[in-house]
């Protein structure tokens, strides 16, 4: 089998699993879905399909930026935990004061820094 015919069947059994779905957009669209694809720094059919499958899965695509901010915030608020699990430790403070109610608002603040940004996403 040469070359020519090794790709035509590659090609076709690629048909088999992966449909290849088509939809047409205006320029003012494109360009639209062209911007965030350069702000994502990927392209515009990637952009289109993570968007699809988001919604399908109803849940938000969260940009690059502010998945970044999250994962940074996150890690801070886990940090002031961890923080504050070896001060009780090593100092006794929670002597006077529920631990797992300190901690607890530290959860509480997590959830609701996760909710806020979901909240923003989901506005147009």
């Amino acid at each position: 089998m040469d070359r020519k015919e090794y790709q035509k069947k590659i090609k076709q059994e690629r048909k088999l699993t992966h449909p290849r779905v088509e939809i047409q957009l205006t320029a003012s669209e494109y360009k639209r879905f062209e911007k965030i694809a350069k702000a994502e720094n990927t392209t515009v059919n990637t952009v289109v399909k993570n968007m699809a499958i988001a919604y399908r899965d109803t849940k938000y695509l969260v940009p690059t930026q502010i998945q970044d901010s999250l994962n940074t915030l996150t890690r801070l608020v886990r940090n002031i935990a961890g923080n504050l699990n070896q001060l009780s430790h090593t100092s006794n403070i929670f002597r006077d004061i529920d631990q797992n109610l300190v901690f607890e608002h530290l959860a509480q603040l997590d959830k609701k820094i996760d909710d806020f940004v979901q909240g923003k996403l989901k506005q147009p």
